[in-house]
């Protein structure tokens, strides 16, 4: 009996021990937490020299790579852009930020889903510079307009001629959209030719005068109207193209046309638009005496600021006093022969008429009959020659009119006629006058 029992009890054991590894103890909750209050918190000071404390991670600082600005897979939506901290990070424009500088972020950010949805969002998106740049055929339409105004304005045209020349050049070129799409009135013509052509021809004018010498000729305006105004020209030359120009330089209003007003409103000019005042070298104008008189004229008042200048009066001037001054010692009938003419045939279309049928039976030129300008006695060269080629015509149509229209006037032009020497005071006049003009005066 003790046998068997012996024998259950050993195995019984060798069974607990196969099993010991199958069984874990839990201790109880109570024993836990008590064992949990007894411990002591040990500092790291208290604790055994023996067991070392773990050791942190040191953080890895990346630096941007300037090359990733070039990078095709980044250049278009990277950018170095510096951080609060003051440190430089790599920046998405299109997603709006900061990205790790490490190139496998990059590539990771370059694969999410919010950055290929904003990428194709702004590939579909049209820049403002794109949407504010101007047309091709905008940009031609422009340049019709303003080459159409700087034509008018050249020509000395009217501007009334584009409410009707623009329509006639759509209809004579259909097949022109440059044309159809020009809109260009009188008002827009004007304020193109006074707000964008004229200030920047002013200026191309000006910004030349600043690097080279040059000389101005004025002369105020001598019409009825109640506003005084001063032109001015200037002679410059152009280092650029090798050549002497001759252009117009402005207009304004003056408050008078004394001298020294007109010398202050001058210089007043050149400096606001800055030019150097030793630049101008030369003075030109009329031979009044509120221009080149010797005391209290433009010139003189222009001699005491600027010592260098130098005056040259208008050779047209000066040759019209020396031809007139020369010709009062010639009869008087003469000249007033030469303005009646001029005047008997002036606005008169049925006088006009006889005198051409005169003129083809005579088998001469069919000409006008000339009127001496009354300013201008270097005219009357024209006046000369032109009676002189009608001479024998114009005896034969004052005869007839005689008979027709008999009057003091036309029996005085037959006098004239009649005389033997009026032939050859014209002839010598004729002469003389080709001397004093010359070829400068016919091209003028």
């Amino acid at each position: 009996m003790l046998c068997c029992c012996f024998y259950c009890v050993n195995k019984m054991n060798m069974y607990l021990k196969k099993m010991k590894r199958f069984l874990i103890a839990k201790p109880s909750t109570s024993k836990t937490r008590e064992n949990t209050e007894n411990v002591e918190e040990v500092t790291p000071d208290e604790a055994s020299p023996d067991e070392a404390p773990p050791r942190k991670k040191n953080k890895q600082i990346y630096n941007f790579n300037e090359k990733w600005l070039e990078d095709t897979a980044f250049k278009n939506w990277i950018s170095k852009r510096e951080q609060q901290a003051g440190s430089v990070s790599a920046f998405c424009k299109i997603c709006n930020c900061h990205i790790l500088n490490h190139r496998p972020a990059l590539v990771k950010h370059l694969n999410t889903i919010k950055h290929k949805q904003h990428a194709t969002a702004i590939s579909k998106t049209t820049s403002i510079q794109e949407v504010l740049r101007p047309k091709k055929e905008e940009e031609l339409q422009k340049r019709a307009e303003l080459k159409l105004c700087a034509f008018l304005a050249e020509h000395n045209l009217p501007l009334m001629l584009s409410d009707h020349l623009i329509p006639f050049l759509a209809t004579t070129f259909p097949d022109s959209p440059i044309i159809k799409s020009v809109k260009l009135g009188r008002t827009k013509a004007g304020n193109i030719v006074k707000t964008v052509l004229a200030p920047i021809l002013t200026d191309e004018l000006v910004s030349k005068l600043k690097r080279t010498t040059f000389s101005i000729i004025m002369d105020e305006t001598t019409d009825i109207s109640v506003k005084k105004q001063c032109a001015l020209a200037v002679i410059f030359f152009d280092g650029d193209e090798l050549v002497v120009h001759t252009q117009f330089l402005d207009m304004y209003e003056v408050t008078s046309g004394k001298g020294k007003d007109l010398t202050d409103a001058l210089l007043n000019w050149l400096d606001n638009k800055k030019i150097p005042i030793k630049n101008f070298v030369g003075f030109a104008s009329d031979t009044t005496n509120s221009m080149v008189g010797e005391h209290n004229s433009v010139f003189s008042h222009l001699k005491e600021r600027v010592p260098h200048i130098a005056c040259v009066k208008c050779s047209c001037h000066m040759i019209h006093l020396v031809a007139s001054k020369a010709c009062l010692k010639l009869p008087r009938f003469v000249e007033d022969f030469l303005r009646n003419v001029g005047a008997h045939f002036n606005r008169s279309t049925l006088r006009h008429e006889k005198l051409k049928e005169l003129q083809l039976f005579f088998n001469v030129e069919v000409h006008k009959i000339l009127s001496p300008s009354v300013t201008r006695w270097l005219s009357l060269e024209a006046c000369v020659n032109r009676v002189l080629e009608q001479y024998d015509v114009l005896s034969a149509y004052f005869r007839l009119e005689l008979l027709e229209d008999p009057s003091k006037i036309t029996e005085d032009i037959i006098g004239v006629l009649d005389n033997k020497l009026t032939k050859i005071y014209l002839e010598f006049m004729s002469f003389t006058l080709e001397q004093f003009v010359g070829g400068f005066g016919k091209k003028h």
